[in-house]
Parts: C-alpha cells; sequence; structure tokens
C-alpha cells in the first residue's frame, strides 16, 4: 500500500530536482507498516541511487550511510509540508553523531527531519559532530532542523575535508566545548549555502565561536535568513575574518550597556537593572555589546549558577571589554555540577575582568576551572577557585596567555597528570596575593600538585603555596623548555610530597625574592630537570629549607 502511494506524488520529486528510481524505493515506519521499523535497516538494505521513505514518528537511533548514495528524507521530501520535518524526529539519546557521513558519500541526501540530542563522534583527540558529523564526504543536508546536539567541536554539525551543501536548514540551540557550537569547519574549501532557500543559524553557544568555527578553511559566504544578532562579532563567529554576511533577521538586539544577572531572574527580563535580571551569564553574554570606547559589565547577584539549578551554559564564553563582577566573593558561585565541562574560557580575548566569584566542581580535560588561551590577558581580582578536575590543570591552565591573578585562592582541585592548581604553559602570568593549597595529582604518575610551568615566565608576589600533594614531583615543576618564574614573597611551606618545591627544566632564570621555601618532606626546595641544561637561580632575602643545600641543580 505504501508503495503505491509514491506514484501520485512523482511529480512533486521531479520538481524538487530529485532523481529517483520507482524500483528502488525503501519505507521506513515505526508503527511497523513499511518495510524497515529503523532509518539504519533501511540503509543497510539499500544500494547506491536508492530513495528511504520515513514516515513521522521518533526514531532513537544513530544512522550512518556508510558510503551510499542514497535519499534519505521524511514525507517532507514527497508533499513540501514542513510539519513533516517537526514530527519525522531522529534522536541521538546523547549515544554520538545522530547521522555520519564518514566513507566518501559524495551524493548522498538528507532532508526533511529534526536532528536532535546527539552527542558526537571521537575523532582526533576531540568529540565531534553532534547531530551531524561528516567527513571526507560531500553530502547535501536540506529542509532540516538541527537543534540540542553537544560535542566538544561542531555542537550541530561538524565538517572536515568536505564540499558543504545546506539548504533551508535551521541549526540552532546546539553546544560545544571548545569550537563551533552551531557548525565546526574544518579544512574544507567550498561551502555553498543556498541563497534561495537560506538557512537559519541562531542561539548556539560554544567556548570559542557560538555560532560558528572554522580552521583552515578559505572564506566562508554565511548567507541566511536569520542569526543570532545582524553584525556578528568573533563572539559568535571566528575567525571574523573568515567569514562574509549576508543575513536578513536576528534572533537578538544587542544591548550596549551593563546588564544584571540574578539565579531568580528570567531570560525574558530586559537585565537593564537589578529589578529585571536575566537568569543565565551566558545568555547575558550573548546579549551584550561592548567595544573599546564603551565597556560594559555583567553584574551577578549572589546565588548559585548552575546547570542543574539555573540551566546556566558552560563555558561561558569571555569576551572583550565586558567584565563579570560577582556580588560577593563566597557568596557568588559558579557551579560545573561536577560534569564535563569547562565552567570559564578565554580564547584570544583581553581588556576585561572577571571579579568576586566562587569557582567550584568544574571537570574537564584541561584547565577544569578557567582555561585561557592564546592572547587571554584578563584581569582575575577576588576569587575563589576550588574542587575542579581536569587531566592537565585542574583549577587553573593558560596556554600562550598572560593574566593577572590577585587575591585569588586556588585550593582543593586536582589533575589527572599536571598542575593540580595552576599549569602554565608559554605564558607569563603574574600572581599577586595568591595561595594555592591541598591540591593533588594521581600519585601513581601525576606532578606538580601545586603549579607546573612549562616555557613560562610567571611572576609571584606574596604567594602562598602550601599543603599540596603530588605524586613525584613539588609545589612548583617547570616541564618545558624556557620556563623562567620570577618569584617575590613567597612561601613554600608545608607540601606533603616526596621530592621538590620548585622545579623548572631547560634555560630557566629564577629570581627569587623575600620568599620562604619549606617542605617539609622534600630532599630539595629548588631543583632543575636532571640532564644537565643551563639554569640560573638568582634568590635574595629568602628563607629556604636547608639552605644551598636545599637547590639541587642537576649539574645545571
Amino acid at each position: 500500500m505504501l508503495r503505491e502511494r509514491f506514484f501520485g506524488i512523482l511529480i512533486i520529486l521531479l520538481c524538487a530536482s530529485f532523481s529517483i528510481s520507482l524500483a528502488n524505493i525503501i519505507y521506513v515506519d515505526i508503527n511497523g507498516t513499511g518495510d524497515y521499523t529503523t532509518i539504519q535497516e533501511g540503509i543497510n538494505a539499500s544500494v547506491d541511487g536508492d530513495t528511504i521513505i520515513v514516515y513521522p514518528g521518533t526514531y532513537f537511533e544513530n544512522i550512518n550511510y556508510n558510503g551510499k548514495n542514497i535519499i534519505v528524507a521524511s514525507l517532507y521530501l514527497t508533499t513540501q509540508n514542513n510539519s513533516y520535518i517537526d514530527s519525522t524526529i531522529i534522536d541521538g539519546n546523547q549515544n554520538g553523531s545522530v547521522v555520519k557521513f564518514e566513507s566518501g558519500e559524495n551524493h548522498a541526501i538528507l532532508c526533511g527531519f529534526t536532528i536532535q540530542n546527539g552527542s558526537g563522534t571521537f575523532h582526533l583527540h576531540n568529540i565531534r559532530g553532534g547531530g551531524i558529523f561528516c567527513m571526507s564526504a560531500n553530502p547535501k543536508i536540506s529542509n532540516c532542523m538541527i537543534k540540542n546536539n553537544n560535542a566538544e567541536q561542531g555542537g550541530g554539525i561538524f565538517y572536515t575535508n568536505s564540499n558543504v551543501n545546506l539548504s533551508n536548514v535551521t541549526i540552532t540551540k546546539n553546544y560545544a566545548v571548545y569550537n563551533g557550537g552551531g557548525i565546526f569547519f574544518e579544512n574544507v574549501s567550498n561551502i555553498d549555502f543556498d541563497a534561495q532557500k537560506r538557512c537559519n543559524i541562531f542561539l548556539n553557544y560554544s567556548g570559542i565561536g557560538c555560532d560558528v568555527r572554522a580552521f583552515n578553511c578559505s572564506i566562508i559566504d554565511v548567507i541566511v535568513d536569520t542569526f543570532t544578532v545582524m553584525e556578528p562579532d568573533d563572539f559568535f563567529v571566528y575567525p571574523l575574518d573568515n567569514f562574509t554576511f549576508d543575513i536578513l533577521h536576528s534572533k537578538i538586539e544587542p544591548v550596549n550597556q551593563d546588564l544584571y544577572v540574578s539565579p531568580e531572574g528570567d531570560n525574558n527580563n530586559s537585565g537593564l537593572t537589578p529589578s529585571e535580571p536575566l537568569q543565565t551569564i551566558s545568555y547575558a553574554l550573548t546579549k551584550i555589546a561592548s567595544d573599546s570606547t564603551h565597556p560594559n559589565t555583567i553584574h551577578l547577584a549572589n546565588g548559585i549558577y548552575s546547570s542543574s539549578l539555573t540551566n546556566e551554559i558552560f563555558p561561558l564564553n569571555c569576551r572583550r571589554y565586558v567584565s563579570i563582577i560577582g556580588e560577593v566573593e563566597d557568596l557568588t558561585i559558579l557551579d560545573g555540577d561536577n560534569t564535563y565541562p569547562v565552567i570559564i574560557c578565554a580564547f584570544n580575548d583581553s581588556y576585561f575582568s572577571i571579579e568576586n566569584l566562587t569557582i567550584q566542581n568544574g571537570n574537564a580535560s584541561v584547565g577544569a576551572g578557567i582555561f585561557f588561551e592564546t592572547n587571554s590577558n584578563p584581569i582575575i581580582k577576588n576569587m575563589t577557585i576550588k574542587n575542579n578536575t581536569a587531566m592537565l590543570g585542574g583549577g587553573i591552565l593558560c596556554s600562550e596567555s598572560n593574566p593577572t591573578f590577585e587575591n585569588v585562592t586556588v585550593s582543593n582541585n586536582y589533575a589527572e597528570a599536571t598542575g593540580g592548581g595552576i599549569k602554565l604553559s608559554n605564558s607569563s602570568p603574574i600572581l599577586k596575593n595568591v595561595i594555592v593549597s591541598e591540591n593533588s595529582v594521581n600519585p601513581a604518575w601525576g606532578s606538580s600538585a601545586g603549579i607546573n610551568c612549562s616555557n613560562s615566565n610567571p611572576i609571584l608576589t606574596n604567594v602562598a603555596i602550601v599543603n599540596n600533594t603530588s605524586g613525584e614531583d613539588g609545589s612548583i615543576l617547570g616541564n618545558g623548555h624556557d620556563s623562567c618564574p620570577t618569584l617575590n614573597n613567597i612561601i613554600t611551606a608545608g607540601n606533603n610530597i616526596p621530592d621538590k618545591v620548585i622545579y623548572c627544566t631547560r634555560d630557566n632564570n629564577l629570581l627569587i625574592n623575600n620568599c620562604i621555601l619549606y617542605n617539609t618532606n622534600s630532599n630539595s626546595e629548588i631543583s632543575f630537570y636532571p640532564n644537565g641544561w643551563s639554569n640560573v637561580v638568582t634568590i635574595s632575602y629568602t628563607d629556604i629549607k636547608d639552605g644551598e643545600d636545599g637547590i639541587q641543580t642537576n649539574g645545571a
């Protein structure tokens, strides 16, 4: 019976410019009246040139085209009725990418679905493509709603080594930890947004490039009906110079003034006064507009901001010239609920501050509390960073960045490998009046529970490093090249570790002034990597346990 229905709509298919062989139509119906009850069964039974027609319903599965150049479509294909897009749902059930093209599909088509609740595919050390994962393939995606998917990169769609063709696709409310909440393009040369049947990309979120992120791509012409804002900056797309825009409508009118946020607020409020606060910081970051001539601040009322309590989205993607300031440090809390990911993230962002907050219970691969990368140089003041867990940099990770930390406590954080409290890589931060305490690493193979330095030049003033526990090395460890800490007025006492307090490797120049370096369980307070590389340490007005015997140069 279902096959007979097809003949009546042949003229519609031809008008839609789809070439379909009548002998190769496969019907999928979750209610059992078709050839198969799952879409993947239909794909497995198909050959190149076949069309799979999917009847309405919610299909909890993750489908893979498996190299087949076929059409998979809802009844939208045969009726042009938009209701079939909403009623024909492929739900990934947080069990990987919802749809995968990864075997050279050059003429495959996906048409007329809602794609939701995907969680991505592990590829090159990252989880990518929550909704759609496309690698080395050139499919056409048309007339689809892609929403509520998540991944580390490319929350809605991830493309790599592929040509892109998108027609009447809406990409919204998807999320990526690091790159491209809506779409992440990587190594893509040809991207075609249909100028007639325009797409919509809005209200996605990510640590870098909330709506769109590109890497190693030619100039991308974004042609859409609706985008989050009419004039995107690099908060919404990154890098901005890689894009041109043709936008007809927007979802948000940016506000170039201070905004107010409260756990008791509502994102439907204006956010312009304390009496009409927004509820989430992430939405305030999306809504606010600032520049060098008119910097603004997001003011946070006391309370707990978390995914479970206030629908907060982490990481908070920091913006240039937008400061985030809490009411009271101990009472204004950003809580990661001990679930992935980082809590605060900045990429190539400066000229802002984060103040009067407690950051806790983040869980990520790097920098679970704070992750600053590539020329991110904010001021962090009056903050407590505690109870966060990562592989590297449990509390803080700085990579190629030079932030300033003032009146900050970093405590009870954990790293599986290095930098339980702080991990520095190619960075020169300033730490003033900072406490680094009670942090730890995995005793089986971790190192540097307090501060780990690699190719970095930190300046520490009035810093106490106390009671950090590590498997092998001590409070401050440099495990890269050219690490040059300058330490002033540092107290480093009572670290329950078996080895060093300060540990640096190749070509370091240490200036230690007015410091106390003391570790009851170590056999050296200052130690260099034991390979004979040159290191220089200048010490003045400093109390070192065991005096000169507490300095282990290892022949350097």
